[in-house]
């Protein structure tokens, strides 16, 4: 078992990870503190890994921990620490349960992966390769205007056109709107704000008495992904998941773009996710203590638009992906919320396992399809 001994927050102290087999080569640092078991017939490794993440053992962590210019960890507190352990047949039990859903996580997680691949792989063939749908009779022309052959270096499709990214007709910048809480400034990456007044400062008029009406949501078929050069995450929202897009609120860390309509977006997601795309963003983000890109940095990417036959084309192909991979994040989503809620309550004794059998425990973890 291992603890992170060190962090510039109480919070993300003993952040916890537990070997379940040999690493014969494997070394760990001077941050880190490593735990073993006296005896392994008395701990299920499984169990202590899901026990370490219990927040009323994580509570008690904090407490005895110290904080000066950084948190730290020392043998004096660990010793301090209890543990409290069920039989052996217990914390298997409550290991099984708990780690069903960690397995469907990580199964959703390599359906996405294989999903997200299978997509990739046609913008690269369609859109890096330039070898899209009709391309054998189509023509293609170099810089100069001449026509040449297809794999020519420089070759550039008729109809498709370089032009600064913001000027794409296939998708449009997502402005944000500027909205007032409690007398402090807040940022939205929203195209829409449905059911509230605004004023002409982009501010909420009389919020305090209509807290209801604050319904903030992006625009369905935006993508955003973070400004900041060292982070590449992108969100997507479509009717797939109109659910979370009543619930989110992002801040002016993320720049929004809306597809022209839904067989553009796929295009436009995995545009945005492109390693191409992503090097040019590093390009122009610029600032002095948090490198950023702006909205003018965004204008001077320069890439080439396909014609748009070809992006909505793409996009009847792999739309379904990507409606299957926002499903498939939703479940993980849920599946997650469902395992943090029971384990405090399975390791703390509450919901009793006791009576379970390896049948039973098949049931209680066996997940719907419909969630």
């Amino acid at each position: 078992m291992f603890l992170t001994r060190t962090s510039e927050v109480v919070e993300e102290l003993g952040m916890s990870s537990v070997a379940l087999k040999d690493y014969p080569t494997a070394t760990f640092n001077g941050f880190t503190k490593r735990l073993r078991p006296r005896n392994d017939k008395d701990v299920c490794p499984l169990f202590i890994g899901y026990y370490l993440r219990n927040r009323q053992f994580r509570a008690e962590l904090s407490a005895y921990s110290s904080l000066t210019t950084r948190a730290s960890l020392n043998n004096g507190i660990i010793e301090k620490l209890k543990v409290t352990l069920p039989p052996l047949s217990i914390q298997s039990k409550i290991a099984s349960i708990l780690s069903a859903y960690d397995e469907l996580i990580e199964n959703n997680n390599a359906r996405i992966k294989l999903l997200e691949a299978m997509a990739e792989e046609i913008y690269k063939e369609w859109f890096v390769r330039l070898r899209f749908p009709g391309y054998e009779t189509s023509k293609f022309f170099n810089a100069e205007g001449k026509e040449v052959a297809h794999d020519a270096i420089g070759a550039m499709p008729e109809g498709w056109e370089k032009k600064h990214v913001d000027q794409f007709s296939a998708f449009k910048m997502s402005k944000a709107k500027i909205a007032k809480f409690n007398g402090t400034k807040t940022y939205l990456a929203t195209a829409d704000i449905s059911g509230i007044d605004i004023n002409s400062e982009g501010e909420l008029i009389d919020w305090e008495s209509k807290p209801s009406r604050a319904q903030l949501v992006p625009e369905l078929n935006s993508v955003f992904f973070a400004r900041m050069s060292n982070t590449y995450k992108v969100l997507v929202f479509c009717d797939a998941n109109k659910e979370l897009i009543d619930e989110l609120v992002l801040s002016s860390g993320f720049l929004g773009l809306k597809a022209k309509n839904e067989n553009v977006l796929p295009y436009l997601f995995w545009f945005i996710k492109s390693p191409y795309f992503h090097n040019y963003k590093n390009v122009y983000a610029n600032g002095a203590t948090q490198v950023s890109l702006t909205n003018e940095g965004f204008h001077m990417i320069k890439l080439v638009e396909p014609k748009q036959n070809i992006i909505e084309e793409f996009g009847k192909i792999t739309l379904p992906f990507l409606n299957e991979i926002l499903t498939l994040n939703k479940k993980n989503q849920l599946l997650q919320q469902t395992r943090d809620l029971l384990l405090p309550r399975l390791i703390s004794g509450k919901l009793s396992v006791e009576h379970l059998i390896g049948n039973d425990i098949a049931l209680v973890t066996e997940i719907s399809e419909n969630y």
